[in-house]
């Protein structure tokens, strides 16, 4: 998704050559695999794999309305 052949869980976003389209590719992918919801700027806030996988976690578990 991003042209990276292989990313850590502590390789960063920008790092990896992350820009904002690539951003919205992921949110959207995460939404759709996870049926969780991340904003744009909350990816950008947490840059690695590991922190965003820990919201995906988190959102996944907290209470739908």
């Amino acid at each position: 998704m991003l042209g990276v052949d292989e990313i850590g869980a502590d390789d960063g976003f920008a790092d990896c050559g992350g820009d904002s389209l690539g951003a919205m590719r992921i949110v959207s992918r995460i939404l759709r695999e996870t049926s969780v919801r991340i904003e744009v700027p909350e990816l950008l806030e947490r840059q690695t794999v590991a922190a965003v996988a820990d919201l995906v976690d988190v959102r996944r578990d907290e209470p739908r309305t």
